[in-house]
C-alpha cells in the first residue's frame, strides 16, 4: 500500500486540502497533464501489455481520453462547482426576507476501484475529478497495474498533491471491508453486475453510498436509410475494440427484416478481413458461455463468424469474434453480459417489435441507432430505456469530457465524468439566513388568520380564470370576516 497514513491522518489531511482554492488544485492537475503526454509512450506500453492491446490503440482508447478530462476540469470545474446563490425571485411570498445559497463541498474520503478493461483511464478520470473536487481518494488498482498506479501518484506529488490524500492500495489485499469499517464516505466502482451488486450490499450494510458503472448488453440498431457498410465497419469496430472487453461496446444487433440477407453477406464479407483470436476466459466463465451457447444453437442459433468448442474445455479451439444469428430472443444468451468479442443479430418487422426486443433486457448502458431517416430516429430514441444513446456512431463519442457515463437497472446507477460526474464527488450544503428580525412564524396563529388560510390556498392555486374569479370572491369575504375580528380584538 503506497500513501498510507492512518485513518485520522488521512481524513485531516483531506481538511487541510479541501480548503485549498480550486485554482491551485486546476494547477496541479494542468502540470500532472504534462506529466502524461511527455511518458505517454511509456504509460501506453505498460497498459497495452496489460490489456494485451497495440500501444497505438491504448492512446487513443486511454490516455487521449483521460487528458481531454482533465483539460476539461480546469475549464469548466469552477463553474460546475460554483456556489449558487438564490434571490428572491421564485421565492414563496410567506417566507419573505429569506436568503439561500447552495454550497458544493467534498464527501471527504472517496475509495475508487479500478476495472482490469481499462486499468487506468477509468479510475483515473474518477481520481482526478475527486482531487479536484477536495476530497481524498484511495485506489485500488487492477492486478497487473499496480505499477503504473504507483507512478502515476509519484507524478502528482511531484506536481504538487499533498502526499496524505491518495493512497494507492495492493489489489492482492482485501481490504475492502476494513476501509467500510474505517469509515470512507463514498464508494465508485466500474466493473460486472455480479461484483457489484457484492460491493453494493457491503456498502449498504455501513450506509455509504456508491456510484455503479456495471455491465452493459447494448443494443446495435439499424433503421431505414441507414448507411450499411458504414454501420457494419462500425460494428467490427465495436467488436475488436480492446477485444471487446468494453462495456458499452455492441452485444445485441438488430436489422430490419427488409435488409437482413444484405447484411448478413456484407457483415460476413467484412469479418473475413479481421484476424481470429483465441480469448482467455476462466474455467467458470467458459463453462456458463458454452452451455448458453449450446441451448441457442439448439433452439436455431447459427454461427456466422467464429467458433465456439462446446464439446471439450480446450479455449484453444475458440475463435473470435463471435457472431450468431437466429438465436431467439427467449434464451439466455440474450440476457447475459457476456464480456467478449460477440454480437447476437436479430431481425424485427416494426417499431413497435423493435422497441420491445431492445428493452427486453435487464441492462440499459447504451444504444447505437444507424439511420438518416430523423422523423424515425425522433421517434424511437424516447422510447428506449437507456443511459447513452449515440446516431450513426458507436463508443468513441462516449470519450467526450462534458458528458455524463453511466446507465439504468443493471448496468449501475449514478454518473461518472463530465459535469455529473464531478459532482457525484461532492454534496450540496445549503446555507440560509433571514434579513431582518420578523420572526412571526414561532408565535400561534391568530384565529382569523387560521380561517382565511385555506380560502387563500384556493384563490393563489386556481388553475384557471374562472377558478381564480370564484375563489377570490370567496377569499374576499373571509378577508373581510378577519379584518372585523382583528379589529374587535384590537379594541
Amino acid at each position: 500500500m503506497i500513501g498510507s497514513p492512518d485513518h485520522t491522518s488521512l481524513h485531516q489531511a483531506q481538511s487541510i486540502w479541501r480548503s485549498t482554492p480550486l485554482a491551485s488544485r486546476a494547477r496541479i492537475l494542468k502540470k500532472f497533464r504534462s506529466v502524461i503526454a511527455l511518458h505517454s509512450a511509456e504509460i501506453a506500453g505498460e497498459i497495452a501489455l496489460i490489456r494485451r492491446s497495440s500501444s497505438d490503440e491504448t492512446i487513443l482508447s486511454e490516455i487521449m481520453p483521460f487528458l481531454s478530462a482533465i483539460r476539461f476540469l480546469e475549464r469548466s470545474g469552477p463553474q460546475i462547482l460554483r456556489t449558487r446563490t438564490l434571490n428572491s425571485k421564485g421565492l414563496p411570498w410567506w417566507l419573505s426576507g429569506l436568503k439561500s445559497r447552495v454550497e458544493r463541498v467534498p464527501h471527504g474520503l472517496i475509495m475508487i476501484l479500478s476495472p482490469s478493461n481499462y486499468p487506468w483511464m477509468l479510475a483515473g478520470i474518477q481520481m482526478v475529478q475527486g482531487l479536484y473536487a477536495g476530497n481524498a481518494v484511495v485506489i485500488k488498482p487492477s492486478p497487473g497495474a499496480e505499477s503504473l498506479w504507483n507512478r502515476t501518484r509519484r507524478w502528482l506529488v511531484d506536481c504538487g498533491l499533498p502526499p496524505e490524500i491518495l493512497v494507492i492500495e495492493n489489489p492482492a489485499c482485501e481490504s475492502l471491508d476494513a476501509w467500510l469499517a474505517k469509515g470512507i464516505n463514498k464508494l465508485f466502482m466500474t466493473g460486472g453486475l455480479a461484483n457489484g451488486l457484492a460491493v453494493y450490499q457491503k456498502c449498504a450494510a455501513f450506509g455509504i453510498p456508491t456510484t455503479l458503472e456495471l455491465s452493459g448488453h447494448d443494443a446495435f440498431i439499424i433503421g431505414p436509410d441507414s448507411n450499411l457498410e458504414t454501420a457494419i465497419r462500425a460494428l467490427s469496430f465495436g467488436l475488436m475494440l480492446n477485444a471487446g472487453r468494453t462495456c458499452i461496446a455492441p452485444r445485441r444487433v438488430f436489422v430490419p427484416d427488409s435488409q437482413m440477407e444484405k447484411f448478413r453477406k456484407s457483415l460476413a464479407s467484412q469479418l473475413r478481413s479481421i484476424p481470429n483470436s483465441c480469448i482467455m476466459l476462466s474455467r467458470e466463465a467458459r463453462r456458463d458461455l458454452v452451455q448458453a451457447v449450446s441451448d441457442a444453437q439448439s433452439a436455431g442459433a447459427e454461427f456466422l463468424h467464429g467458433y465456439l468448442n462446446t464439446q471439450t474445455n480446450d479455449p484453444d479451439q475458440d475463435d473470435f469474434p463471435m457472431v450468431l444469428f437466429k438465436c431467439p430472443a427467449s434464451q439466455e444468451l440474450w440476457k447475459r453480459d457476456f464480456f467478449l468479442p460477440m454480437v447476437l443479430v436479430s431481425t424485427y418487422r416494426s417499431e413497435e417489435e423493435l422497441i420491445h426486443l431492445v428493452n427486453q433486457s435487464p441492462y440499459g448502458l447504451g444504444a447505437s441507432l444507424w439511420s438518416h431517416d430523423s422523423a424515425w430516429l425522433h421517434r424511437l430514441i424516447p422510447q428506449i430505456d437507456v443511459g447513452m444513446i449515440t446516431v450513426n456512431d458507436v463508443i468513441a463519442c462516449t470519450a467526450d469530457p462534458r458528458i455524463p457515463f453511466g446507465g439504468r437497472r443493471s448496468s449501475g446507477f449514478g454518473s461518472t465524468r463530465g459535469p455529473e460526474g464531478l459532482l457525484e464527488m461532492t454534496c450540496a450544503r445549503v446555507v440560509q439566513s433571514r434579513s431582518h428580525q420578523s420572526h412571526r412564524h414561532f408565535d400561534p396563529l391568530p384565529s382569523f388568520i387560521s380561517d382565511l388560510l385555506p380560502s387563500l390556498l384556493q384563490f393563489t392555486e386556481s388553475s384557471n380564470l374562472k377558478e381564480r374569479i370564484q375563489t377570490s370572491i370567496h377569499f374576499v369575504q373571509n378577508a373581510l370576516k378577519a379584518y372585523t375580528q382583528f379589529k374587535n380584538n384590537q379594541s
